[in-house]
């Protein structure tokens, strides 16, 4: 689903009472994944404020803080009134992005 991103690792992150559905890493580039998933129908509301806890969270990761591009994704079960697209700091699916793919 994430085009020209190999990941070299990938996994749950949690640290104490804070939890990243998924992180994926990719050493040689220095380059780290946050995606969040939801269960849920998300709108422009919800995309604000789950990408604002992720990015909190996100910092919260020791790896190559100081040095590292970060990526961050949001899965929710349907995304209405936006345009995916036009995120530019966070790439959103939904389950249709995910069937399409597995077509």
């Amino acid at each position: 689903i994430l085009p020209d991103f190999p990941l070299q690792r990938i996994g749950r992150w949690w640290h104490k009472d804070t939890e990243i559905d998924i992180v994926g890493i990719h050493d040689d580039e220095k380059t780290i994944l946050f995606c969040e998933v939801k269960w849920s129908d998300l709108n422009k509301t919800d995309i604000a404020r789950i990408t604002k806890n992720l990015k909190n969270k996100a910092s919260k990761v020791l790896w190559h803080n100081d040095n590292r591009k970060e990526i961050y994704c949001i899965v929710g079960r349907s995304i209405t009134g936006v345009e995916k697209s036009s995120y530019k700091d966070v790439i959103l699916y939904d389950l249709e992005d995910i069937f399409k793919n597995c077509e």
